[in-house]
């Protein structure tokens, strides 16, 4: 699909965006690829069906290394049903130049996307997403597939499995892997997903669970391959089994790669080359994602797990971040409303789509420790700021978030960096289980639990939120009774209140609303 036309996040065309020259080469050489293979006998449905890169065609010409065999309907011998790669650094050899990259974008941490999407300036937006296609349009002219790949394809196809590829790279990229493999290849996935055809990008976890709608399947089902830590925590909150390319080349700082990944960004299991991962597909040697246990949020046993050494680390393969339960009710109730797409501001500044056509809603999100689940609500298209006593972590991360140690609401507290943000959809606080024992995770949690109810505390988040605004606690509550009377009192109106299943008491109230004139 062509980003002059691409659909915005609401399904309406967009502004014309103007291509650089190198884009316009790149574009140009796929065409006559395209050209060539259409000569070779598929009808113009088929070739449209590829053009659009969503839905596959299961073509079956013949491939210049191994022939991709046709789809079989056998039920699967492997441990999943489907398995959805990234691209770059996964199946092909990274080689995007993230230095100049960042260099050029003014982004020396954190997630390029996650930054940009956090910035009010369009103008700016832009020229960083130019400079980030040209780069790209370089690399696709120099790529290169991994070893292994050909060989990997052709097993997952006579397997009886579902293959899909969802990547945060262009159409364009995409045509030029298919233009080095072969565009034969094409038929070997049954979904291919690019920024360009899809409203929902990594690491909203929306970009996976696409795949377990479109094909039928329960999420824990599925396996998400890749080889970045947006595509460990996308899957991972999916509830998908996640498989990390070790040494993939996507980017990693060397801080990074030294410190052991957080809950949530802990692959289920993780291989060194595709010939390895199809080795471990072969025997088995894999597991489920963590929904398969029932209400638990682990993954099944592997070899990994019995490998894994200090600080609980194989208790944490697959593990989705702690409090996603929390998220996932919040937007289940309504009492958050999630964006149509991942990314509406990059959206707007690229092709003309006014922003608010509604970007998701303005979240407070009070203690947010390491940012784990600021970044969920981020990635949904929220617009979001972090709270705690330590920030570092979720600054890291490429999120917003103010410092405020100690963590203790008051008169003014939130002044002055959130007054800036203007009045809030939500506010949100979760304290986890581990709180009083895990600092690194919960920041502040375990003090703010204690007094987030008493008067000046209510009294200064009625300030910050819009009327009507939604206050979504999920934390443990010695007094209910005094709890629920101080909400009232302060004239919040309580609209859930129950008990989650860790013990915790999960309520949403709402800020009260203005006097009818």
């Amino acid at each position: 699909m062509s980003l002059k036309y691409r659909p915005n996040c609401t399904g309406a065309p967009c502004g014309a965006y103007a291509p650089s020259q190198r884009v316009q080469q790149r574009r140009l050489a796929v065409q006559r690829s395209q050209a060539a293979y259409q000569r070779s006998g598929y009808s113009s449905s088929q070739q449209q069906r590829y053009n659009t890169c969503v839905h596959a065609s299961d073509a079956t010409a013949a491939a210049t290394v191994v022939a991709p065999p046709a789809p079989t309907d056998q039920a699967s011998p492997l441990v999943y049903s489907g398995v959805v790669f990234d691209m770059d650094g996964t199946l092909t050899i990274s080689n995007i130049d993230y230095v100049t990259m960042r260099k050029q974008t003014g982004i020396p941490v954190g997630d390029l996307f996650t930054v940009m999407e956090s910035w009010d300036d369009g103008d700016r937006i832009k020229r960083s997403m130019d400079a980030i296609l040209e780069l790209e349009a370089q690399a696709s002219a120099t790529l290169q597939a991994q070893p292994g790949l050909l060989e990997l394809l052709a097993f997952l196809r006579g397997s009886g499995v579902k293959v899909g590829l969802v990547t945060r790279n262009t159409t364009e990229s995409l045509n030029a892997f298919f233009a080095v493999i072969g565009e034969e290849w094409r038929g070997a996935f049954d979904v291919l997903l690019t920024r360009d055809n899809t409203p929902h990008v990594k690491p909203d976890k929306r970009s996976l669970l696409h795949f377990a709608e479109v094909w039928g399947m329960r999420p824990w089902e599925l396996l998400m391959v890749g080889d970045s830590t947006e595509d460990i925590e996308t899957a991972n909150a999916a509830g998908t089994a996640s498989c990390l390319i070790a040494g993939g080349g996507n980017e990693t700082s060397a801080a990074a790669a030294a410190a052991p990944p957080p809950r949530g960004a802990v692959p289920t299991f993780t291989v060194d080359s595709l010939a390895h991962l199809q080795r471990r597909l072969e025997a088995r040697d894999t597991a489920l994602g963590w929904g398969a246990s029932g209400s638990g949020t682990l993954s099944l046993s592997s070899s990994d797990s019995e490998d894994a050494s200090g600080d609980g680390a194989a208790s944490l393969a697959g593990a989705p971040p702690e409090g996603l339960d929390f998220l996932d009710a919040l937007f289940g109730l309504g009492a958050v409303q999630a964006a149509r797409c991942s990314f509406p501001r990059i959206d707007g500044a690229r092709f003309g789509v006014p922003p608010d056509t509604h970007p998701g809603d303005r979240v407070l999100h009070l203690a947010c420790g390491n940012g784990a689940l600021t970044k969920l609500l981020f990635s949904s298209g929220l617009q979001v700021i972090g709270v705690d006593e330590d920030v570092a972590e979720a600054k890291r991360r490429g999120l917003l978030a103010v410092q405020l140690s100690p963590l203790a609401l008051g008169a003014g507290s939130l002044e002055p960096e959130l007054a800036a943000m203007g009045a809030f959809d939500a506010a949100v606080f979760y304290c986890p289980s581990s709180s009083a024992s895990d600092r690194s995770t919960s920041g502040g949690a375990a003090g703010l639990a204690g007094s987030w109810w008493q008067p000046e505390s209510l009294a200064e988040l009625l300030r910050v939120l819009r009327p009507g605004g939604k206050l979504c606690i999920q934390a443990p509550l010695a007094d209910e009774a005094a709890a629920r009377g101080a909400l009232q009192a302060a004239g919040f109106a309580v609209q859930a209140w129950e008990r989650a299943e860790c013990g915790a008491t999960r309520l949403v109230a709402a800020a009260p609303a203005p006097a009818a004139s």
